[in-house]
């Protein structure tokens, strides 16, 4: 009978100290799951430029989607992102946008 209380009672310690450790590291976990981040944000009236230049060298693509070449918007957004920039969203009118970035602190 003392064998039973003692293995039990070893059992439970046992127990509870592996559920310590655990919640220990989900404390961690979680504080490492809250990333930081910083934003940008972008507004140039006139920034964008879709006018068509008819110089093919300046196109990413042999036809550019929709029938409109935004090479110069491209150019930024890729020097942005090899900054590790993120586009996250666009706001605004069309011909005066406003361009939301973020990227990890």
């Amino acid at each position: 009978m003392k064998r039973r209380v003692f293995l039990t009672t070893l059992l439970l310690e046992i127990v509870c100290a592996a559920m310590l450790v655990l919640a220990g590291r989900d404390r961690t976990r979680a504080n490492e799951a809250y990333e930081k981040w910083e934003y940008l944000t972008v507004a140039a009236p006139g920034a964008t430029n879709f006018s068509p230049t008819g110089n093919s060298s300046m196109r990413k693509e042999p036809e550019a989607p929709f029938g409109r070449e935004g090479f110069v918007l491209e150019q930024q957004l890729d020097k942005l992102g090899n900054k590790g920039w993120e586009l996250v969203a666009v706001a605004g009118p069309a011909n005066d946008p406003i361009y939301y970035f973020k990227r990890p602190k």
